[in-house]
């Protein structure tokens, strides 16, 4: 049997998450939800638009379409749930970098969140997760 602990939503956080589609969407507002109240910043990474084949199965709406993705979630969730949302829209920039300046490598590591469906995001992902255990 293993033992689950809440260490993760104790102290400063940083929580990145990559991919704001059909499951990433979902994911950002439920870490909103388990962060809201808590030292974490959370950094939602896409550089997709949202489009109107997206409104039926991911977690936007109409007024949302043209604007990335990961923009909209952000500033949408941001409001809801009165805290602060970074977003990265570049996929090819550190997005630790972007949203928090030369400093990210000191934040305390924190947890990245991949919801993307493709390889080249994924290795992405794994080179941004080895600067912060560095």
């Amino acid at each position: 049997m293993y033992r689950l602990d809440n260490s993760l939503v104790r102290g400063e956080r940083t929580i990145a998450l990559v991919g704001c589609g059909g499951t990433g969407g979902f994911v950002a507002e439920g870490l909103c939800r388990l962060f809201r109240g808590a030292r974490a910043r959370i950094i939602l990474v896409d550089g997709d638009r949202v489009e109107e084949r997206n409104l039926l199965r991911q977690n936007f709406y109409p007024e949302e379409m043209g604007r990335f993705k990961s923009q909209a979630l952000a500033e949408r969730l941001a409001m809801k749930f009165g805290m602060p949302v970074g977003y990265s829209v570049d996929p090819l920039m550190n997005p630790l970098e972007e949203q928090c300046g030369p400093r990210w490598r000191q934040l305390k590591p924190g947890l990245l969140v991949g919801c993307v469906d493709n390889a080249y995001a994924r290795a992405a992902m794994a080179e941004w997760s080895a600067h912060w255990h560095t």
